[in-house]
């Protein structure tokens, strides 16, 4: 099994936290992991606390405890709703200026093996994947992030995170051994099919394209046959465009793919195209981070 013992999953308390809280749940009864369930409750700025310190702090206080409360309630709700009466569940509320610092906070100190997220919500979470905040969680983070589109949330029943279709899309940087890796355990895990895209330009030569085939099939260890069947494409096109038109074509369960790298699926991740990937691919992304980065 792969080593994803301990899952934090970051909602907000409204109803689109539910089928990312179903993701996680599934995931971690799956992989019989605990989860943690997070809400970080964004405070004030400076230019708001000043007026509160006039209004009363005390009064400021209190609020802030009855919002805890609230979420606290909410979010007992959603796990009830959603995740397996089975799983080994903890629920937490916090406060940050700094959301995404927080949650990647609670990660390490928690030593989450990976961050399961939804792509759309409210209170902060929606922030994680737009501009400087998804270069800090998806480029800097130290864990593997599972982001769930909003395309995906239908895709899976409550207890089941069996990945019987996942695509890896690697572009030979630095972090692809460890895209590769995470990719492979996930469909040894279920004896699942597994496919390694890799998207060239449109006017690459056939010689290139037989180079990039024969690298993709050394990517794989050979013993990765052996519970899993696996598949080297090579695609010429836009890189988002072929990786969601693989996914839907193969009905895929997962796509992997790398959350820093040099080639082009990096600015896929990092660059404007990622809001693409993430509207147009039909299943969850697991973002993979590169060791030591």
């Amino acid at each position: 099994m792969s080593d994803f013992a301990r899952v934090l999953c970051p909602v907000d308390v409204s109803e689109a936290s539910g089928p990312v809280l179903r993701y996680a749940g599934a995931l971690a009864r799956w992989y019989k992991a605990r989860l943690t369930v997070l809400h970080v409750m964004p405070t004030a700025d400076a230019a708001e606390v000043i007026p509160a310190f006039v209004d009363s702090v005390a009064a400021n206080a209190s609020r802030r405890e009855r919002q805890r409360a609230t979420a606290f309630e909410a979010l007992h709700r959603l796990v009830k709703a959603q995740v397996p009466a089975d799983t080994d569940v903890e629920v937490t509320v916090a406060e940050d200026y700094d959301v995404p610092l927080e949650i990647e906070r609670r990660a390490t100190d928690g030593r989450a093996n990976l961050i399961v997220m939804g792509s759309e919500g409210r209170a902060g979470v929606d922030r994680l994947l737009h501009g400087s905040t998804a270069e800090h969680i998806l480029d800097a983070a130290r864990h593997p992030v599972l982001v769930i589109p909003a395309a995906a949330q239908h895709a899976i029943p409550p207890g089941c995170a069996a990945f019987k279709n996942v695509l890896c899309a690697v572009d030979f940087s630095e972090c692809t051994l460890e895209v590769v890796a995470a990719a492979t355990m996930l469909a040894e895990d279920a004896d699942a099919r597994l496919t390694l895209l890799n998207v060239a330009d449109e006017d690459v030569s056939e010689a290139d394209t037989a180079a990039r085939l024969r690298h993709l099939r050394q990517l794989v260890p050979e013993s990765a046959s052996i519970c899993c069947h696996v598949e080297p494409v090579v695609r010429h096109g836009v890189i988002w465009q072929e990786v969601a038109r693989l996914a839907s074509e193969r009905s895929c369960d997962i796509l992997v793919m790398g959350a820093s790298g040099r080639g082009v699926l990096s600015r896929a991740v990092l660059g404007s195209p990622s809001h693409e990937v993430l509207r147009t691919v039909p299943c969850p992304v697991l973002f993979v981070p590169r060791l030591g980065g």
